[in-house]
């Protein structure tokens, strides 16, 4: 999967706008993306909008806390605590979300999760301005 990823440290969030089929390695991927971006720093909240596709079916939130997992083993310090939404587009990539949300609830993570399908929503519950923009990065060519 591709994604583009917008940094801004005057919100203090991250923007990851996934296209394509969410893949079970695309978090690992991303976050090496995000975490060594030169305008990020722990704590930043992130919105993680997989709205046009979702995950590829074989996703479970089982497979979604292992990898999270992995993420923190990797990344540790350098999240922070923060918030991070995820924007889905259907019901049934909501109901994965919102169980992997609420069965994180009972481990030792630094993050709140939280499922939304409307990115306004998302946007309102990270606190960011009022009728705030995401600017993803042009592609090139």
């Amino acid at each position: 999967m591709a994604w583009k990823i917008s940094i801004d440290p005057d919100v203090n969030c991250v923007f990851i706008k996934h296209h394509g089929a969410f893949e079970i390695d695309d978090i690992l991927h991303t976050a090496e993306d995000i975490f060594n971006h030169p305008d990020h720093r722990a704590g930043m909240s992130i919105l993680r909008d997989l709205s046009d596709h979702g995950f590829q079916p074989g996703i479970h939130y089982k497979s979604l806390a292992e990898k999270i997992k992995d993420m923190i083993r990797a990344f540790g310090p350098r999240i922070g605590r923060c918030k991070t939404a995820f924007v889905v587009g259907d019901g049934q990539n909501y109901a994965k979300v919102h169980q992997f949300t609420v069965a994180g609830r009972l481990g030792d993570y630094p993050i709140e999760r939280k499922p939304f399908r409307d990115l306004g929503d998302a946007l309102r519950w990270l606190d960011l301005p009022e009728g705030y923009q995401i600017n993803y990065p042009q592609a090139a060519g």
